[in-house]
């Protein structure tokens, strides 16, 4: 008998750490997200920027051409 109280009271242990990380697990799931959203924001102002630069470069070297 005392076996079996052992026994429940390791699954009742178990069961509230399971709960606890399911509920650590749904937190960074949603800071994950969110840095996501950012990384994604960032990248496309890094796309922005290196459009920016070739466009610049081209127009440069058409300049130095037109000039010579």
């Amino acid at each position: 008998m005392d076996h079996i109280c052992i026994h429940e009271r390791e699954f009742g242990e178990l069961s509230t750490a399971v709960e606890d990380l399911k509920r650590w697990q749904k937190t960074q799931n949603g800071t994950l997200t969110r840095i996501e959203k950012k990384i994604d924001a960032f990248n496309a102002w890094l796309y922005g920027v290196l459009g920016s630069l070739v466009l610049a470069l081209i127009l440069l070297i058409f300049n130095l051409v037109i000039k010579r």
